[in-house]
């Protein structure tokens, strides 16, 4: 493999040829927060995998980072993709990365699309629900611990603090299931309300011919 090194006039974002082009940008961003969503999990989704199959403790503790990561935003995505797309006057100003208050935000919103659903079924799926947000927001409220090694400092000189303890172990396949039984709710979740809003479009639509 040839070893390179930066180059005076190359360019980090180009169109490229077409098997290795990714298309980016909207007008329409609220539209575009299920691509994201599904993009940092799938990223995720991944990455968990490489990590479990590698023989490299090397691979498994430096992937163990971008992986949390992954999935803690995927699911600040999903939670606000809900509560903007379906509230009807969204308080877009005091949007946050704290999890536990965008979740109470959008459970509302998964009450309204689940109310065929029979009762304490539903009452237990979303106490599971909030119990795995707060496990997330427990161990990282504001998306910081994962993208760094220590808290940001208050003083100047201040010496760096770690975010952790001492040495955790996390599974990450088993967080990655635990991820897949979210999506399958918010995916759910979100296919009701697009389909009560069609139907409510073409009464509407009918009414007006």
């Amino acid at each position: 493999m040839e070893f390179k090194l930066p180059q005076l006039g190359n360019k980090l974002f180009i169109s490229g040829n077409y098997d290795s082009m990714s298309y980016i940008g909207t007008k329409k961003p609220l539209e575009h927060l299920d691509l994201f969503a599904i993009g940092y999990k799938g990223a995720a989704d991944e990455l968990a995998e490489k990590s479990a199959s590698s023989h490299s403790n090397l691979t498994k503790d430096s992937l163990v980072y971008p992986v949390i990561f992954l999935y803690r935003h995927y699911l600040e995505l999903r939670l606000k993709q809900m509560y903007l797309r379906f509230t009807d006057n969204p308080d877009t100003k005091n949007l946050n990365h704290n999890l536990l208050i965008t979740w109470e935000k959008t459970k509302p919103i998964i009450e309204k699309a689940n109310l065929g659903v029979e009762k304490e079924e539903l009452r237990k799926t979303l106490q599971a629900t909030e119990n795995y947000i707060k496990q997330f927001g427990k161990k990282d409220l504001d998306s910081y611990v994962y993208r760094y090694p220590f808290a940001k400092s208050k003083k100047k000189q201040e010496d760096l603090k770690s975010y952790f303890d001492g040495e955790v172990r996390i599974d990450l396949l088993h967080l990655k299931e635990r991820m897949n039984e979210l999506e399958n709710l918010f995916f759910g979740t979100i296919a009701q309300l697009e389909y009560i809003d069609e139907v409510k479009q073409m009464y509407i639509d009918e009414s007006r011919e």
